[in-house]
């Protein structure tokens, strides 16, 4: 089943990934360009670390576009080679005067390192990466002291604005990495409900919408399940509150854990739950409702011991909306409540009632 953080995850994930592959293409396609156009000056370790730079992200670039699901290791990697050759980068500054002016543009790199580390990393680890970085790259300063009286006032001020333009573009990065949290910490609080940590009814009726449109587009099928814990009020009366919240939560997990993959489940008010199921047909929607009514069968709650469940089952017809497709679960659950509830009920359309129960009526004869 598809839950709210999971789908969140995947979401900054693919945002990542793109931001991965763009990053390495054109880093790659530029620091050949400048590599190209400057072969023929500065000093050997520019022509020894910066090909290996390029050929490593080029490399990169490849796999990550052949192999989306390496991103994980890849981005990892891309970190370690950048940073290698900017703190390369920065300590020949120090100790070549020759290749000051290629040092100097190269290392205006780390302040984009930071903000790449922000947007690749979870915030606690990219706080310690680039305040790592930081630290490499102080040390570095550290063991060159005596370097700096040799250096001019131009460059002792680009020194400076390095530094002090790493430290201001971590502060930043970390202000946009807690409006990022801050927003998904919201987005969770509203699309999800808070007892259940299942979708909740304006969440559902957003997805229901976007479902039953690519349905009708790409003509594919959509079936919805209608549940209710059945006598759920006279458990609350009997037991409290505090056993029906317990109830409730048992329940979301039922769904959490025996829903097929691409299902998309909340609860839709009170003891009423949403199943959403994208290209399934009646039957087979009607096959995962009996499952849960087995798996709710086999659970034991304390003080309550079993608690039953009426599901109400409807299919997206032609020339449905999102209205009727809930009105028939709606009145197909009324239907196996009324029936003695703990069953389920599929509310069939007008095609599928005519498709199994033809008219008897004899044709017309035609004059």
């Amino acid at each position: 089943m598809r839950h709210l953080h999971v789908d969140l995850d995947r979401q900054f994930e693919q945002l990542e990934l793109q931001l991965m592959r763009a990053t390495l293409g054109i880093a790659a396609l530029g620091s050949t360009a400048a590599y190209w156009v400057s072969i023929s000056q500065y000093s050997w370790l520019y022509h020894v670390t910066l090909p290996f730079l390029l050929l490593a992200w080029l490399i990169l670039s490849v796999v990550v576009w052949q192999a989306p699901k390496t991103y994980p290791i890849i981005k990892h990697i891309y970190l370690g080679t950048t940073v290698l050759y900017l703190l390369i980068c920065l300590n020949g500054f120090f100790e070549q005067s020759t290749a000051q002016p290629l040092f100097l543009a190269f290392s205006l790199w780390f302040p984009v390192q930071y903000m790449v580390i922000y947007v690749l990393y979870p915030s606690h680890l990219a706080h310690r990466f680039a305040l790592g970085l930081l630290v490499l790259s102080l040390f570095s300063l550290v063991v060159h002291l005596g370097v700096l009286s040799r250096i001019d006032p131009s460059q002792m001020a680009w020194l400076i604005h390095f530094y002090v333009a790493s430290v201001v573009t971590i502060m930043m990065s970390r202000y946009v990495i807690l409006i990022k949290d801050k927003y998904v910490l919201a987005y969770r609080e509203a699309n999800s409900d808070a007892l259940t940590g299942l979708y909740n009814r304006r969440y559902l009726e957003d997805q229901l919408n976007e479902v039953v449109s690519y349905a009708v587009r790409y003509d594919k099928t959509v079936s919805v399940l209608l549940l209710d814990l059945d006598h759920f009020k006279q458990i609350n009366d009997l037991f409290g509150h505090a056993t029906g919240d317990i109830i409730l939560k048992g329940f979301a997990e039922v769904l959490h854990l025996h829903l097929p993959k691409n299902a998309i489940a909340g609860r839709w008010g009170g003891e009423e739950f949403l199943v959403i199921l994208p290209e399934m047909d009646l039957h087979r929607a009607w096959q995962v409702a009996e499952y849960i009514h087995v798996v709710m069968r086999s659970i034991k709650f304390k003080k309550v011991g079993s608690v039953t469940i009426s599901v109400g089952v409807s299919e997206l017809a032609p020339l449905d909306s999102i209205q009727t497709l809930i009105q028939r679960a709606d009145q197909a659950l009324y239907q196996a409540k009324g029936a003695g509830r703990n069953k389920t009920m599929p509310q069939l359309h007008d095609i599928q009632r005519s498709a199994l129960y033809p008219s008897t009526k004899p044709a017309k004869t035609l004059n």
